[in-house]
């Protein structure tokens, strides 16, 4: 099903998505009508995201199938955060390997791991409990030094749905989820 927004024919269901732009909609739309039932915390989002992307990750990339994962770990129940993702202390490769010299799907899922374990940390640390939800939108240091700036789901997925700047195409790749996850965490 799709809907009028703004004279843009939105997509409503994961099977309505084809491009960038549908799937940038579908997400806005999934975080307006969708999310509020959501009682998870992001990191228990994307732990629910981990899981179904190595479900998944035989599957040819496409904006749909990134539609259904996104929709998908609303329900899914999370993966394990496994020890060894503690020891990942950046989502970027370390010199003198660069991002581009991983395969996309291992540099998608070092930047999911990466993820998950730093928020992982942040809990640990108590910073959710030393900040107010204003303090945390103004964006934080996480113990390995990184930057973040959105700790709620709803908030990071439109975040990550933003578009500046971005062709509308239908070909896609998971670096194209990559570079969605990696907005949700550093778009104000």
């Amino acid at each position: 099903m799709r809907i009028m927004l703004s004279g843009y024919n939105m997509a409503t269901t994961p099977g309505d998505v084809k491009t960038r732009w549908d799937f940038s909609n579908f997400v806005r739309y999934l975080v307006a009508n969708k999310l509020e039932d959501y009682k998870g915390s992001l990191e228990e989002y994307l732990r629910s995201l981990y899981s179904l992307l190595e479900k998944h990750k035989a599957r040819q990339p496409s904006w749909q199938l990134f539609a259904e994962m996104v929709n998908g770990a609303l329900s899914e129940p999370p993966a394990a955060v496994d020890p060894s993702w503690m020891q990942i202390t950046s989502a970027l490769p370390t010199a003198p390997m660069k991002k581009t010299d991983l395969p996309e799907f291992d540099s998608l899922r070092v930047r999911l791991r990466y993820q998950i374990a730093d928020l992982h940390r942040i809990r640990d640390a108590g910073m959710y409990e030393k900040k107010s939800e204003a303090e945390l939108w103004l964006g934080w240091d996480s113990p390995t030094g990184d930057r973040w700036y959105n700790f709620f789901p709803g908030i990071f997925l439109e975040c990550a749905a933003e578009l500046r700047g971005v062709e509308n195409t239908e070909v896609c790749s998971w670096r194209d989820l990559e570079d969605f996850l990696d907005t949700g965490q550093y778009y104000e």
